[in-house]
């Protein structure tokens, strides 16, 4: 997250609601510094909150973030995490649509593993690579 000037540089906007289908989002003004931050358009709704299109504000994230040195890796599954000793440092991944047809792929060649410093897990309510790591331990 880039720090924006409030010396927080912990805050976090979390939203993907393209995928339930709204079209807009409501932030409260405690988090309306973020969408400031990456060029939002929002509208007051009522006292402490506001609006903005959904699909704008994915958009602005999402640009913004690539731009600053995220990767996002599109149609892959995570199948595994990579653990040391106390974390998590990589995933083991796998092309989503190899998955879905149910091909058989050479272990040797696929899944890809990957490391990173830092791992966001945005598979929903499920949190299934988290909760993958919490099972290693």
């Amino acid at each position: 997250m880039v720090d924006g000037g409030h010396g927080n540089t912990e805050s976090v906007l979390y939203c993907f609601p393209v995928s339930a289908l709204f079209n807009e989002i409501v932030v409260q003004t405690s988090a309306k510094h973020i969408l400031d931050e990456f060029n939002v358009r929002c509208r007051k709704y009522q006292e402490n909150y506001y609006t903005s299109d959904s699909v704008e504000t994915v958009a602005c994230l999402i640009a913004k973030a690539v731009q600053a040195g995220l990767t996002i890796f599109n149609c892959v599954s995570a199948e595994d995490v990579v653990m040391r000793t106390d974390r998590v440092i990589g995933l083991v991944l796998n092309g989503s649509p190899v998955e879905m047809a149910g091909l058989h792929i050479d272990p040797l060649t696929v899944p890809l593993t990957v490391r990173s410093k830092f791992i966001i897990d945005a598979t929903g309510h499920a949190t299934e690579e988290m909760s993958q790591s919490q099972s290693l331990n």
